[in-house]
C-alpha cells in the first residue's frame, strides 16, 4: 500500500499518475480533494519492483501541479 498526503489543494478534480524512472505507468486514477488535506491510498501492483517512481498530481486541463519521487521498497 501506498499512502499519499497532500496539502494545499482547494476543491475540485485532479488526477495523479505514478510512473517508473523509464516512464511506464503504473497508476493513474481522479479523485476529488474536498479540503486542504486530502489522503489517497494506492495500493501496489505486483508488477512493481522496488525501485524509485515519480507520482504527479494534475488539475484542471492536465495542468501539472506537483511532481514527487515515492521510494517502493
Amino acid at each position: 500500500m501506498i499512502n499519499i498526503q497532500l496539502t494545499g489543494l482547494t476543491e475540485a478534480s485532479y488526477r495523479l499518475e505514478l510512473r517508473s524512472v523509464t516512464g511506464q505507468k503504473f497508476i493513474e486514477r481522479t479523485f476529488n480533494a474536498t479540503g486542504y488535506r486530502h489522503n489517497e491510498k494506492l495500493m501496489r501492483t505486483a508488477s512493481m519492483t522496488p525501485g524509485i517512481y515519480f507520482l504527479t498530481i494534475f488539475g484542471k486541463n492536465n495542468h501539472k501541479i506537483t511532481s514527487n519521487r515515492v521510494i517502493v521498497l
